[in-house]
C-alpha cells in the first residue's frame, strides 16, 4: 500500500511538473525554430506579434509599432494534402483592454482554415464561407496561393515594416537574406507584395515567409490611409 501511495505521488508531481513548463510564460527574443510546411504535423504551434506601421506610400517614414498583442496558430487536424488550423487572440492581448480601435477584426473569433501543400504551393483556404476568415491574413480573399519555390530573382532589404522597394500600385515576388526578426536570423525568405488592388482603393498586402520556415510575416495595408495592420511571427 506504501508502494501504490509512492508511485500515485509520482504521478502528480510528473502531472504537475508537465503542466508548469506547458504555462511557463513566453516573451519575445526567445529563439525562433524552423517548421517547415512539409513537416508541419496536429500539434505545431506558433505564435506572431501584431504590429501597426506608418505611412505605406512615404520611403521615408519606417514608423511602426508592437502593440502587446499576440495570434496563436494551431495545427489540429490532419487532411488530404494539408492541415487544419485554428487562430484566435491570446487573452493577454492589449487589444482586450485598450481603449484605442487599432484592430478592426473580431478578437474574441476563434478561426478554422486550412493549409494546403499542391502544386508547390501553400494555399490557405477556408472550409465552408466563400471567402477566407482569418486573423493572420486579416485581408480577406476567397484564397492565398504563395509559391513555395525558393525566389531568387530581385532581393530587397526590409526596413521597419515595409521594403526598399517603395509603393507601385503592383505585384512584385522579391527574396530577402539574413532577415532578422526578435533576435532570430532567416537566411532566405520569400518576399510576396500584392499591391494591384490599391489601384482601385483595394488594400495592399506583403508575406514573407519560405517553404523551410512558414509564415514570417503578414502584414495588409490601406490605399486610403496607409496604415498597415500586420503579424510577426515571434516563436
Amino acid at each position: 500500500m506504501k508502494a501504490l501511495t509512492h508511485i500515485i505521488s509520482l504521478f502528480i508531481l510528473v502531472a504537475i511538473l508537465s503542466c508548469s513548463k506547458n504555462e511557463e510564460p513566453w516573451t519575445p527574443g526567445q529563439e525562433n525554430k524552423l517548421v517547415s510546411f512539409d513537416d508541419l504535423k496536429v500539434g505545431d504551434k506558433f505564435q506572431y506579434s501584431l504590429f501597426v506601421g506608418e505611412s505605406y506610400f512615404d520611403a521615408g517614414n519606417h514608423n511602426f509599432e508592437y502593440k502587446d498583442d499576440y495570434l496563436n496558430i494551431e495545427v489540429v487536424e490532419k487532411i488530404p494534402n494539408g492541415f487544419r488550423v485554428k487562430e484566435w487572440i491570446d487573452q493577454s492581448s492589449n487589444m482586450f483592454s485598450s481603449s484605442e480601435n487599432y484592430y478592426y477584426k473580431d478578437m474574441d473569433t476563434v478561426y478554422l482554415n486550412n493549409w494546403i501543400l499542391k502544386n508547390d504551393k501553400i494555399v490557405v483556404e477556408p472550409i465552408i464561407e466563400e471567402y477566407l476568415y482569418s486573423h493572420l491574413f486579416i485581408d480577406g480573399y476567397k484564397t492565398i496561393e504563395l509559391p513555395l519555390n525558393r525566389f531568387n530573382g530581385e532581393e530587397v532589404e526590409i526596413t521597419s515594416w515595409k521594403t526598399d522597394k517603395g509603393f507601385s500600385e503592383s505585384n512584385s515576388d522579391f527574396f530577402v537574406t539574413n532577415f532578422k526578426l526578435f533576435e532570430f536570423t532567416y537566411p532566405h525568405l520569400n518576399v510576396v507584395v500584392r499591391d494591384e488592388p490599391m489601384a482601385a482603393d483595394g488594400n495592399g498586402n506583403t508575406y514573407i515567409y519560405s517553404r523551410e520556415a512558414g509564415f514570417v510575416r503578414a502584414v495588409t495595408y490601406s490605399a486610403w490611409t496607409g496604415k498597415g495592420l500586420g503579424w510577426d511571427r515571434v516563436k
